[in-house]
């Protein structure tokens, strides 16, 4: 007769299956959280990159505000510049400037009107700015009480300097959201007229 030998089970040998199902869920479970980590990121960037182009954009429109003041203000000596409108944003900072030089001491006021709107009714977002203009006076010469005048640093005619500081407000308004809101500010001189 055969021999019979009694096979004897490894009791470990069912455990290799489950460590290997244990490992491969703990495996799934931690690419996920990662996944879900970098999507979170992706979206933090997406939200970063409008916010900055936003910044971008309310820092030009305060920018274009400084520099259409000073067009404006300065005298047109070469009669190359158009007249302002009448009842324009224009007319209004001209004849601001004047009240302010009419004025004794610090005098300003803010100028908005509806052509400081640089985006067209309705439109979303809304893009405009405002600016305040302040008359500072005539620098002193440096030591004494005496205004500076223009033959002093310039070919120029003699004359006061006028010192004047011009604060511009860029405005991106979204209807129904945020408002971006960006201040610039520029100090200049303008030599009397000949």
């Amino acid at each position: 007769m055969r021999e019979r030998t009694a096979m004897t089970r490894n009791p470990r040998s069912g455990e290799v299956g489950g460590i290997a199902i244990l490992v491969t869920l703990m495996l799934l479970v931690l690419m996920t959280v990662w996944g879900v980590a970098m999507s979170k990121n992706a979206l933090r960037e997406v939200i970063l990159t409008g916010t900055s182009r936003q910044g971008a954009q309310v820092r030009n429109l305060a920018d274009t505000g400084l520099e259409w003041s000073i067009y404006w203000m300065m005298d047109d000596l070469s009669n190359a510049r158009q007249v302002a409108t009448a009842g324009s944003g224009a007319a209004n900072l001209q004849a601001t400037k004047l009240a302010c030089l009419a004025t004794p001491g610090i005098a300003s006021n803010y100028i908005q009107h509806a052509d400081m709107q640089l985006s067209a009714s309705g439109v979303n977002p809304i893009q405009a700015f405002q600016v305040k203009v302040t008359y500072m006076g005539s620098p002193q010469e440096p030591g004494t009480q005496r205004e500076l005048r223009a033959s002093s640093i310039s070919a120029a005619s003699p004359g006061s300097v006028q010192l004047w500081s011009v604060q511009s407000d860029g405005y991106l308004a979204y209807s129904g959201g945020p408002t971006f809101i960006h201040r610039r500010e520029a100090w200049f001189t303008i030599p009397p007229v000949k």
